[in-house]
């Protein structure tokens, strides 16, 4: 029952909130200890909002989920292992879990609540809807990221958000891709998009990305510049190695199973913290 409550949960997408750490390395706050609790509690109640969205968004799709001939092998609730009562209770945990937090820790309340919204109504509406799904899902990293700058109290660079945004964009559009070529059909919208379509918005994605994080980088620190280079490979790299090792959603693994990615990417974190402190 455990595993089955993890992919219910689906903890593995926890990763994605890491990006409330973010504005503690870009303000220089990194050495700033004080900062670390409030980040932790604010990650894990983003986690907690993701795995309630997660639980209702499975809740609401259970009959069409059990009809589908991939998703009843993926989805505990579809497949019959896990019972929609156990997925309630959850459900009812997770909430009184949250309320109990924001008591104490209201700060977030607003990004947390905006994070709800515009997520379930991609899952009741947006999700049919391509392009405009990609686009939701990645304002979603744009509210941790601002999330994650009102917890250390600084502002949120809008050069910054915007190349998240865009970089959110790229990976998305890549998973989409991925699961288009392998005829993964666990989404509406994949019967709307097609190659040509997802590969120019890929591209697209990483041009606006480049050029956001240039004037970002002019403007705030030059010696980055160097690595301009090196993540425009990661860039080629990441989308050649995501349609090899059918690696679209999850981005770590796709680091960890590339050792010429996961390298790089060391060094470019390295010379990230070198360059701020």
């Amino acid at each position: 029952m455990i595993h089955n409550i993890i992919k219910l949960i689906r903890i593995k997408d926890w990763q994605k909130n890491l990006i409330i750490f973010l504005p503690l390395v870009f303000s220089g706050n990194i050495n700033n200890n004080s900062h670390y609790f409030n980040l932790l509690i604010a990650f894990f109640l983003f986690c907690l909002i993701s795995s309630i969205i997660y639980i209702i968004n499975d809740l609401k799709d259970i009959e069409s989920d059990k009809s589908h001939l991939l998703k009843i092998h993926i989805k505990p609730l579809a497949s019959g292992l896990l019972s929609k009562k156990i997925a309630i209770i959850i459900l009812l945990f997770f909430s009184l879990l949250i309320i109990f937090l924001l008591i104490k820790y209201t700060i977030i309340i607003y990004h947390l609540f905006l994070y709800l919204v515009i997520n379930t109504i991609y899952s009741f509406y947006v999700k049919k809807i391509p392009v405009l799904d990609v686009l939701i899902v990645s304002f979603g990293y744009i509210i941790r990221l601002d999330a994650g700058s009102l917890v250390i109290k600084v502002n949120t660079s809008i050069l910054l958000a915007l190349s998240i945004f865009f970089l959110a964009c790229f990976v998305i559009f890549i998973k989409r891709l991925v699961e288009l070529k392998n005829g993964y059909q666990i989404r509406e919208t994949l019967t709307i998009y097609n190659e040509k379509l997802i590969t120019y918005l890929i591209i697209l994605s990483s041009i606006i990305f480049f050029i956001t994080l240039i004037i970002f980088i002019y403007l705030v620190k030059i010696e980055l510049f160097l690595l301009i280079p090196i993540l425009i490979y990661l860039f080629i790299r990441y989308y050649n190695s995501a349609i090899r090792y059918n690696l679209g959603e999850f981005p770590f693994d796709l680091v960890f199973k590339d050792k010429a990615i996961l390298i790089l990417s060391i060094i470019t974190i390295f010379y990230l913290l070198f360059v701020y402190y």
